[in-house]
C-alpha cells in the first residue's frame, strides 16, 4: 500500500509525459504534477525540454517551407529562360546542354519535394518506382563523368549481376549521386572510382586516401567532412543518404576491409554498400556500428 502511494506521483507522471509525447503540437504537462518535490521537478524539467523540442521542430519546418518556396522562383526563370533559348537556332552541343540544363532544373525540383518529405514526415517517403538500378547508372554517370575527367579519374559503372526491381529515380537517384560525389571529392588525381551493381543493390569503391579511424564513427553525421576532403561541401551527403535509406527500409555501410571480396583489392580507400532488396529496417545505431 505505501508502496502503491509513492510510485502514484511517478505513474501520474509517465501518463502525462507519454500523452504529451504522442501529438504533433506542445502538450503542456497539468499542473498540478508540478509539486514541490523532486517527482514536480522533473515534471517542469520534462515539460521545458518538450517545448523547446516542439519549438526546434517548429522551427524546422518553417525553414523548409520558406526555402521550397524561394527556390521554385529561380528554378522556374532558369526553365523558362533555358526553354526560350532551346526555340533559337543552336549547334548540337548547344541544344545537348540547354537539355542538360532543363533535366536538372526538373531534378532540382523533386529534391525540394523531396527534402521537405524527409522534414515532415517520419513515415517511409512515397514516390513512384519507375527505375531500376542500371537505369540510374546512366543518369549518375553523365552527371560526374565530367567532373571525373577533370581530375583524370577513372569512373566506371559495372554490372556483376543484376538487381532486380524498380525503385523511385529521384530518391536512390540521391543516394548515388552522393556516394560518388563523396568519392569524387577524396579521391587523388588520376584515381579510380566503381559503381558495382549487385543482386541486392550497389556499391562505391574507390582508391582514395580511405576514411581514418577517428572519421569514421562519425562519417554520417550532417555537417561532417573527413580531415582528407578536398574541394567545397557542407558535410551533408552522407548524411542525406543515411536519412533516406532508414526511410526507405534500405541499408548503407562503410565496408572494413575485412569485408571486401578479392575483387576489391584495389579499393584501397571507401567502400559504400547499399543495400536495396531483402533488407531489414535500418538500425539507429548504424552510426557507431558502420562509421
Amino acid at each position: 500500500m505505501l508502496s502503491r502511494r509513492i510510485m502514484r506521483p511517478v505513474e501520474r507522471l509517465s501518463e502525462a509525459v507519454r500523452d504529451a509525447a504522442g501529438g504533433n503540437h506542445y502538450k503542456a504537462i497539468p499542473r498540478e504534477i508540478m509539486t514541490n518535490d523532486e517527482v514536480g521537478a522533473l515534471a517542469q524539467l520534462c515539460d521545458s525540454s518538450m517545448r523547446r523540442l516542439y519549438d526546434a521542430l517548429k522551427r524546422e519546418k518553417s525553414f523548409t517551407g520558406d526555402v521550397s518556396h524561394e527556390l521554385r522562383t529561380p528554378l522556374t526563370v532558369i526553365e523558362t529562360s533555358s526553354e526560350l533559348l532551346e526555340m533559337t537556332d543552336l549547334t548540337p552541343q548547344q541544344s545537348r546542354q540547354v537539355d542538360r540544363i532543363l533535366r536538372a532544373v526538373s531534378q532540382m525540383r523533386s529534391l525540394v519535394t523531396l527534402f521537405l518529405q524527409l522534414a515532415r514526415t517520419e513515415r517511409n517517403i512515397q514516390g513512384p518506382s519507375t527505375d531500376n538500378v542500371r537505369e540510374l547508372f546512366t543518369v549518375v554517370e553523365e552527371a560526374w563523368k565530367p567532373i571525373a575527367a577533370k581530375k583524370q579519374v577513372k569512373l566506371s559503372f559495372v554490372t556483376a549481376e543484376r538487381c532486380q526491381g524498380n525503385f523511385s529515380p529521384v530518391l536512390l537517384a540521391t543516394v548515388m549521386n552522393n556516394l560518388v560525389k563523396n568519392a569524387v571529392m577524396y579521391v587523388s588525381d588520376g584515381g579510380r572510382i566503381e559503381v558495382i551493381e549487385k543482386p541486392d543493390g550497389f556499391m562505391v569503391a574507390d582508391n582514395g586516401p580511405g576514411i581514418p579511424p577517428e572519421d569514421r564513427k562519425r562519417i554520417f553525421a550532417a555537417f561532417t567532412r573527413g580531415t582528407t576532403a578536398r574541394g567545397s561541401g557542407e558535410g551533408l551527403g552522407l548524411s542525406i543518404a543515411l536519412r533516406i535509406c532508414e526511410r526507405m527500409g534500405w541499408q548503407i555501410r562503410l565496408l572494413d576491409q575485412t569485408d571486401r571480396s578479392e575483387k576489391l583489392s584495389w579499393a584501397t580507400g571507401a567502400v559504400f554498400a547499399v543495400t536495396l532488396t531483402g533488407s531489414a529496417p535500418v538500425r539507429k545505431d548504424m552510426n557507431a556500428e558502420n562509421g
